[in-house]
């Protein structure tokens, strides 16, 4: 694994102890990973000069095409030490490094697309100055050398397919959640802390971005607080370019008493505080190219909580309306206030539906599945390539992730 979030940190790490407990000897390496830590090595990570912020803007993609030379060698020495029957690679922008070894030593490759990243490379890091389709060569490569491909949603499937990949070699595995894990002592703390016992709480989760729906949550707040002032929202989460902007909102409106910003929160920790909410949101806005998998709505649903979710993406193919969770159309502020009215004036139902979502998530989505799923595309991936190259011996299986 190369740099990634803090979301596919812990993906990785849930899907390769899956494996491992499918029966595979898995070498796991990380190579620039980003760990969760305790908060405040995330702010020492923004703290950069002057200097080197002006230079980024400038050598940032040469920087970035250059370190598949410093990553070729000491990758060559672990395929050396270890001679996988499987890589798996996480796509990243402007990496092939590995991809070529892999080659060069006929090993099968599991790719995984887990985002679009020359997509996301040009529309969301536009300080950095470009050279004309670079990347989106680059990932054109990752595409065609792969043996296989596996990705998070149809619509990031689409993505790859458009770019001249056969549908068969790419394989969908959304993202999943664990159920249980809750502590009994923790959540009292947590409601002690903040002081939600006997308030109806409404539940955010995640980084504060345009793309989660912040202009929406704000909106609804003050919707939901003008209808009944004794509700509270408990906001879990830090970062990202809208977080200033909501602390605003909070002052100049004068709702310290209704809504609560945690701040940092460990990953490990997040179940207690979903456990501590009634209603959770995900007012996530219209957006042409929704091709994630997010993590925090089978979360939502595995701790038995009543979602009221934007109709977009893979969200509106895993809830049921009014079943398991409840779908307004994206930005449909009414839409959104009149489900958390219901949801506010029929406790029961919130009882109803959660318990709803959690045995669906328990019976086809937790990360036990998925890593079903990856375990059967990694043997069939690996059979296949032994077929195709005389039958080399396997008797010691092994994957990789960097």
């Amino acid at each position: 694994l190369y740099e990634g979030s803090l979301g596919s940190t812990i993906k990785a790490q849930k899907l390769m102890a899956e494996l491992k407990r499918q029966g595979h000897n898995v070498r796991v390496y990380w190579l620039n990973a980003k760990q969760e830590g305790n908060g405040s090595e995330i702010k020492k990570q923004r703290l950069r000069t002057l200097l080197k912020k002006k230079l980024s803007r400038y050598v940032h993609e040469a920087n970035q095409i250059l370190s598949n030379l410093r990553y070729y060698f000491r990758e060559k020495e672990i395929l050396k030490k270890e001679s996988p029957d499987l890589l798996i690679l996480r796509l990243q922008a402007y990496f092939f490094s590995a991809l070529i070894l892999a080659k060069q030593k006929r090993i099968p490759v599991l790719l995984e697309a887990d985002c679009p990243a020359a997509y996301e490379n040009r529309n969301f890091f536009s300080q950095y100055l470009k050279l004309p389709l670079i990347n989106e060569w680059i990932e054109r490569i990752n595409f065609r050398l792969a043996d296989a491909i596996f990705t998070v949603s149809e619509e990031l499937k689409r993505y790859i397919t458009d770019r001249g990949i056969a549908s068969e070699r790419v394989k969908v595995i959304p993202n999943g959640a664990e159920c249980g894990g809750v502590r009994k002592e923790k959540l009292e703390q947590i409601r002690e802390r903040y002081a939600l016992n006997n308030k109806t709480i409404l539940g955010f989760v995640g980084s504060f971005h345009h793309w989660h729906g912040v202009c929406n949550l704000t909106a609804l707040i003050e919707k939901t607080v003008s209808y009944d002032p004794n509700v509270t929202f408990l906001l879990v989460g830090h970062g990202g370019p809208m977080a200033s902007e909501l602390r605003e909102f909070v002052r100049t409106k004068k709702m310290d008493k209704n809504v609560i910003l945690t701040g940092f929160v460990p990953h490990s920790e997040i179940p207690n505080y979903i456990a501590s909410m009634d209603i959770v949101l995900a007012p996530y806005p219209k957006l042409d190219f929704f091709y994630y998998s997010p993590v925090k709505i089978y979360e939502y649903m595995a701790y038995g909580k009543p979602v009221i979710s934007s109709r977009i993406g893979q969200i509106q193919e895993i809830i049921q309306h009014m079943k398991t969770g409840l779908l307004c159309e994206p930005d449909d502020l009414d839409e959104f206030f009149a489900n958390i009215r219901l949801l506010l004036e029929k406790p029961e139902l919130r009882l109803q539906i959660g318990e709803c979502a959690r045995r669906m998530v328990q019976s086809q989505h937790t990360w036990r599945h998925r890593g079903k799923a990856l375990s059967d595309l990694c043997k069939a991936l690996v059979h296949d390539f032994e077929e195709l190259n005389d039958g080399k011996n396997t008797n010691n299986r092994r994957s990789f992730y960097f």
